[in-house]
């Protein structure tokens, strides 16, 4: 596909197209390769973590969609909320930190494979690092709930997470759950935070 884009821009936009049309199949190689994409073009990270946004809450059926969706809220869930967008009828589009933890909320819900469980419990610790208090406590909430999952795997991550949100030392957390790989984003929101 590299060979025939035009740009990357364009090369995001197919992929999430696809993973909206056939996002149930396609295998995990592919959507390791569409987060990596979407990671490393850092000049298209508030587009794309918006445009993952929109494509997830109107295909919620969609496996691989909802998988990479997930992975990238995780990392660039801060930029989704800190900035707006210009949509297609050149209207501004802006998601607040309530309508992330709503869609969050919405995905946990539902009865998805536990790779995906897994993948969101990543995301709500790596939000937790960065988001208001009151969103820390509703994804801490999220994190109990699945302490109980009958799926070890999604059980023990949940557990091992909730340990880590009760350590006093607020660098070490952020360390622990910086982006992959550790980029401007969380260093550029903590300046502004000061």
């Amino acid at each position: 596909m590299d060979k025939y884009s035009p740009s990357i821009k364009w090369q995001i936009d197919t992929l999430i197209k696809m993973l909206c049309l056939a996002g149930n199949f396609v295998s995990d190689d592919i959507c390791s390769s569409i987060i990596n994409l979407i990671i490393s073009t850092e000049q298209l990270h508030v587009y794309s973590v918006h445009k993952l946004f929109i494509a997830m809450k109107s295909n919620m059926s969609q496996e691989a969609l909802i998988k990479v969706g997930v992975y990238i809220l995780g990392e660039l869930g801060l930029l989704l909320i800190n900035n707006n967008v210009t949509g297609p009828e050149e209207e501004s589009i802006s998601v607040s930190e309530d309508e992330l933890i709503s869609h969050l909320t919405e995905i946990n819900n539902r009865k998805y494979t536990s790779d995906i469980k897994e993948y969101l419990m990543n995301c709500f610790m790596k939000l937790i690092s960065k988001l208001s208090s009151k969103a820390q406590e509703e994804l801490k909430y999220l994190l109990e709930q699945e302490s109980k999952s009958y799926n070890c795997e999604v059980q023990q991550r949940a557990v091992e997470y909730l340990v880590l949100t009760n350590v006093n030392n607020l660098t070490l957390k952020r360390e622990v759950m910086s982006n992959v790989p550790n980029s401007k984003i969380t260093k550029d929101s903590e300046v502004n935070k000061k």
